[in-house]
This record gives structure tokens, sequence and C-alpha cells, in this order.
């Protein structure tokens, strides 16, 4: 499944069940608006996220905290604001992105 990092997602969310390391139900029924596109998306449930990631040879667990599934995107969204709220900083390139830790380890690249 594609992953895109999204500066317009309020939230992390991710299409896949399976994905999810903790799963809560939501209080109520939830919709969330796809940017650009005026149409809704259905947010399941929420949990956590794990992904392992492998950057200059060292594999790394993630933890995206408190996602939303959303089977009904095409993609999983990663938002830049929940990133930047931790510490994590995110620099762009033309083609790339490398997510960083508070610490300054790069973590993440984004092609």
């Amino acid at each position: 499944m594609l992953t895109l990092i999204d500066s317009r997602a309020s939230d992390h969310c991710f299409t896949n069940q399976e994905a999810f390391s903790t799963y809560t139900n939501l209080d109520w029924y939830q919709n969330g608006l796809s940017a650009g596109k005026n149409s809704m998306f259905a947010i399941v449930r929420r949990g956590n996220v794990d992904v392992s990631c492998t950057m200059n040879g060292v594999t790394r667990k993630i933890t995206f905290e408190d996602a939303l599934h959303t089977p009904g995107l095409q993609s999983n969204l990663i938002s830049v604001s929940k990133l930047s709220k931790k510490g994590v900083t995110i620099n762009l390139d033309v083609d790339k992105a490398i997510v960083k830790s508070k610490e300054g380890i790069e973590f993440l690249l984004v092609t």
C-alpha cells in the first residue's frame, strides 16, 4: 500500500486493519474530509500502528500513535503536524523526504 507524507492531514491514516497493534472502537461514527475532493471517507476505529523501517542499514520500529483506520482511502497518510508535535523534523527535497527524530536520527526516507 502506498504511504504518503501529508502536510494537510490532521491525523495519521492507515487503510489496513492488520497494520494496527492496538485497536479501539470510536465512541461514535466519524467521517473525514478528503482534501481537494470535497468527498468524505469513513473513520472506522483508531489505535497504534507499528512499522519497521530500515535506513542506512539500521532497522527501527516506528509507532504511529492514535492513528485512524480509514479503509476507504487509496493510500496511508502520515501527518506532518502529528510528527512535528512529537519533535520530529522532516526535510523535504525535490524527490524525497527525510524524517528525523528529535535526537536528529534519520529513521524514514520517503521517495
